[in-house]
């Protein structure tokens, strides 16, 4: 029953198939994009474990530009 309800539904005719497949294929790259960003920030965030090391007035410690943009930006 919900076999044939998902094919009449999405897969009976092939424009309402290739649309749920662009837009199945959407969300998954929105997700998969969002959470590859998260867990890439959270890992390469700069003076999360350790302190932040200051030496000749520059931050040693924060791995990405937008960690540190701020003392660099006026």
């Amino acid at each position: 029953m919900l076999g044939r309800t998902f094919y009449n539904t999405l897969v009976k005719k092939n424009s309402v198939f290739i649309a749920t497949i662009f837009g199945t294929a959407f969300a998954f790259e929105v997700a998969f994009d969002t959470t590859s960003t998260r867990v890439w920030d959270n890992f390469n965030k700069g003076g999360r474990l350790l302190p932040p090391i200051v030496h000749y007035n520059s931050v040693i410690g924060h791995k990405q530009w937008k960690d540190i943009k701020d003392k660099y930006e006026q």
